[in-house]
């Protein structure tokens, strides 16, 4: 993500849309992402929480759990924390010195722009789960996540 973000910077761009390339995100509905924008939001993340029932038990468990969490260290509510369907800005997430390079990156981008007192909205998505694998590796991610929570939680 950070070379992509990075490569967007140097050719001009002032926002880039993170989208999860396994083909469960819609890229149609990336303009409800830009009206959020354009009310002056420098972060939009997708919510697929409007509809859990879509969502493999495991996985809603975790969003939820990992939500209530990301939700308090950024000083506001973050109903979809995990989902990597966002709309950021450029020049607001080139200020935040991000550490992360693997999956927690969201949560680490998210409670920082929270905790800088930036506004973080929310809009609905639809997901498509498939027989698609996760490459995220449960124990080494999960493992790389608490890590990450319990430094965040110290700062």
């Amino acid at each position: 993500m950070a070379t992509g973000w990075v490569r967007a910077m140097e050719r001009g761009a002032e926002w880039v849309l993170f989208l999860d390339g396994d083909g469960q995100h819609d890229p149609v509905e990336s303009l409800g992402f830009m009206e959020s924008a354009e009310r002056g939001c420098r972060v939009v993340i997708g919510d697929r929480m409007r509809f859990p029932n879509r969502m493999p038990w495991i996985r809603r468990f975790t969003n939820r759990w990992v939500s209530r969490r990301v939700s308090r260290l950024a000083g506001c509510p973050v109903p979809d924390a995990l989902c990597g369907y966002r709309l950021v800005h450029l020049p607001t997430l080139a200020t935040l010195g991000l550490r992360s390079r693997r999956y927690e990156i969201e949560s680490e981008m998210t409670v920082a722009l929270g905790r800088q007192g930036f506004a973080i909205a929310s809009v609905p998505i639809t997901c498509e789960y498939r027989s698609e694998r996760s490459r995220i590796s449960p124990v080494r991610d999960t493992l790389r996540w608490f890590r990450w929570y319990q430094r965040a939680c110290r700062v």
